[in-house]
């Protein structure tokens, strides 16, 4: 309501998206981001479905899709916790440099403004914030997050005992994964 008393206009989430730069993993600098197909209809389900589970080939921009979608929830409603675990603790730190770099690219209309941004944590002026947790057994414990990334769930080192803790405590999970091949050892059940 404060928005629409002050002339503010919130953007279509595909817009919002489609506005942001992702880097390129070719000449290292940003590139427009221009949303495929596949990655329009990700927008839409992850929108549809809380629990939305991503087996991917690498290199399509769908850990890019997820990091986008948690920024657009973070930027227009406040006092959100996002938590992104990842296999190791340089893992998250480079997913969590994903959305420091969505940020940084933003219309500054939208950019909400950062208060605090380490290595691990980005919390921004209206209470929303990323924090970046390698994927531990106890991972995420007493927090109470509006929504989870997954990130490279197959290669968890626990991941049956880590989704449990996670679907615990969070509303909504998003997982992206590459797969692992045939190692019935390494599957989530």
């Amino acid at each position: 309501l404060w928005r629409m008393a002050h002339g503010i206009r919130l953007p279509d989430e595909l817009t919002f998206a489609q506005s942001l730069q992702i880097e390129d993993k070719i000449s290292g600098g940003l590139i427009a981001f221009k949303l495929w197909g596949f990655q329009k209809e990700l927008i839409a389900a992850l929108n549809e479905h809380d629990w939305t589970f991503v087996l991917k080939a690498r290199q399509l921009g769908v850990t890019w899709v997820v990091e986008a979608h948690l920024l657009y929830c973070a930027t227009f409603w406040g006092n959100r916790l996002f938590l992104i675990f990842s296999q190791s603790g340089d893992d998250a730190i480079d997913a969590l440099g994903r959305i420091r770099t969505l940020h940084t690219s933003m219309p500054a209309k939208w950019r909400p403004t950062k208060v605090k941004d380490n290595t691990r944590e980005i919390v921004f002026a209206n209470g929303s914030r990323f924090k970046a947790m390698m994927a531990t057994k106890r991972a995420g414990r007493g927090l109470a997050p509006y929504a989870v990334l997954c990130d490279e769930l197959e290669f968890w080192q626990w991941p049956n005992d880590q989704m449990a803790t996670i679907e615990a405590m969070a509303p909504r999970i998003y997982a992206v994964t590459t797969g692992s091949g045939r190692s019935e050892e390494r599957r989530v059940v």
